[in-house]
């Protein structure tokens, strides 16, 4: 337990000095905003947080029949917090490992978090596309010069999701993958792992076919 709290105390430290040049910065723009604005900020941040926790509940329970709404909710909390610990980049790490721990194995978590991934960032294009085409007169007007930086990210966005279900959910993938591997294991010193791998892949397989049923 006291070395849980070290490392969540050393995270802290990490956050606190990768923004305390923009601290000043933050303070200055808070006092400039009213408190129902911050108010509803973070009502909203909590709310996307329990909608994030109904849908990691949702699909915990296909594998978990006994995995709980408020699990979902700290599963979702869970993985924001590590989200800003690491910039963004362990979320997903944080997210797959509190599955496990709650009776969901890391192979059906992985296929849970990247299904749930590729649908957040297709939505997120989606929306933001819709948002765009209703407001064009003024995005026209305002930020025209960015109209190709917005079709690079619907791009980038689309090819992201392609690998991600294919990741999850594709066996010609993922015989891809293994064929690859094993042409770098001629030797036969990794045919362990490969062999693990082979077993990872086709639960991964079952898994996300589940959830996309």
């Amino acid at each position: 337990m006291i070395g849980k709290i070290l490392f969540v105390l050393v995270l802290i430290a990490i956050i606190v000095y990768t923004f305390k040049d923009s601290a000043g910065d933050i303070m200055a723009q808070l006092k400039d905003t009213s408190l129902l604005v911050i108010t509803g900020i973070c009502i909203a941040s909590v709310l996307y947080e329990l909608v994030e926790g109904w849908i990691n509940y949702s699909f915990a329970k296909v594998y978990n029949p006994d995995f709980k709404y408020w699990q979902g909710v700290e599963s979702a909390f869970y993985a924001a917090f590590y989200r800003v610990a690491t910039l963004g980049s362990g979320a997903g790490i944080a997210a797959i490992y509190y599955f496990n721990e709650k009776g969901v194995p890391y192979s059906k978590g992985t296929g849970l978090y990247t299904i749930e991934y590729m649908l957040h960032k297709v939505s997120i294009a989606l929306f933001s596309g819709i948002f765009f085409l209703l407001n064009w007169s003024f995005m026209q007007k305002h930020y025209h010069k960015y109209d190709m930086t917005l079709l690079a990210g619907f791009g980038i966005t689309f090819v992201i999701a392609v690998v991600l279900l294919l990741f999850a959910c594709s066996k010609k993938f993922h015989e891809l993958i293994l064929w690859i591997v094993k042409k770098i294991n001629r030797k036969g010193k990794l045919d362990e792992q490969v062999t693990k791998l082979e077993e990872q892949c086709k639960i991964l397989e079952e898994a996300a076919g589940t959830l996309l049923k």
